[in-house]
C-alpha cells in the first residue's frame, strides 16, 4: 500500500536525523495522499458527512456488549 510506503520513508528520514528527507517525505505524502483522500471523501454518502451526530452516533445501552451495561 502506498500510504504505508510513504510513512516508512518518513520514519527511516527521521531515523537516520535527515530532517531535509523526512520534510520532503511528509510533504510529497501529504500534496498526493490527501488528493487521494479528498477523491474518497466525496464518494461517501451526504448523510454520513454532514453531521458529527451521523457520522458517530451515540451508542444506546442495548447496544453495548453486556459487561459494559
Amino acid at each position: 500500500h502506498q500510504s504505508y510506503k510513504d510513512h516508512a520513508k518518513i520514519v527511516n528520514a527521521i531515523v537516520s536525523n535527515d530532517e531535509l528527507a523526512a520534510s520532503e517525505a511528509a510533504l510529497e505524502h501529504i500534496t498526493v495522499g490527501g488528493n487521494g483522500f479528498t477523491e474518497f471523501v466525496s464518494t461517501l454518502p451526504e448523510t454520513l458527512i454532514e453531521t458529527h451526530e451521523a457520522a458517530y452516533p451515540a451508542p444506546t445501552v442495548t447496544s453495548l456488549p453486556a459487561a459494559r451495561r
